[in-house]
């Protein structure tokens, strides 16, 4: 572990994130006026709202664009970061799954897939989600920082999925990834009741693991964790 660590912080130097444009700004725009210059500067503004750090890649792995959000967690370089060639990942093996992830976004089937990278900072595991673009040629990768997140509304969530207060809340302590014992404790309850409500949980929202409810939430929560 000690040398994987030096030999990611002794690399060559990544490349820069800040050079990277913000969704709808520094792209050609060329004959693009009006309606369509106003809709590509508000998407850029909405994609910085966001609290997920959100790039937009091609099928080969190459940002094209990156919020505010992923700027910042692509400089600090802790577990993902610009190279050369894309994005790296300290983890080798996640890198792996990231590659694979990437290609079945842009594949047919066009799929969405999720991972967990971890980082030599020894912080929780990064959450990534991809997830593939109407345009079949590209992809958004969208990074969570669990150490950083907030748990979503459970109301907001209650009325999105059609859960209970009990069961959103639940479901909201999923999203930072804790174990149904730890739910259990901060919510007061006994563990089986966690686990009655997640079964429920899982009918509502038409997934059937963790892994499955958590790329879920992660998806579709960026607007409901405000």
């Amino acid at each position: 572990m000690g040398n994987q660590i030096e030999q990611w912080q002794t690399a060559r130097e990544p490349t820069d994130p800040g050079t990277l444009p913000q969704p709808g700004v520094g792209w050609p725009v060329r004959g693009m006026g009006g309606p369509e210059a106003l809709r590509a500067r508000l998407s850029a503004e909405a994609l910085d709202l966001l609290k997920d750090a959100v790039l937009l890649v091609d099928g080969a792995g190459q940002v094209l664009a990156a919020n505010c959000q992923a700027r910042t967690a692509l400089a600090q370089g802790d577990g993902i970061r610009l190279g050369e060639e894309g994005l790296e990942v300290w983890d080798r093996a996640a890198e792996l799954r990231l590659k694979r992830a990437l290609s079945r976004a842009v594949g047919t089937p066009r799929q969405s897939s999720s991972l967990r990278v971890a980082r030599p900072s020894g912080a929780p595991d990064l959450r990534v989600a991809v997830r593939p673009l109407a345009d079949r040629g590209g992809a958004a990768v969208f990074i969570r920082d669990p150490a950083g997140l907030e748990h979503p509304d459970p109301q907001c969530l209650a009325e999105f999925y059609g859960l209970t207060r009990m069961e959103a809340q639940v479901a909201a302590r999923m999203v930072c990834g804790p174990r149904l014992h730890d739910i259990a404790q901060d919510l007061g309850v006994a563990t089986e009741t966690v686990r009655g409500h997640l079964k429920r949980i899982y009918a509502k929202t038409g997934t059937h693991r963790q892994a499955e409810l958590v790329s879920l939430l992660l998806l579709g929560i960026a607007s409901l964790v405000y």
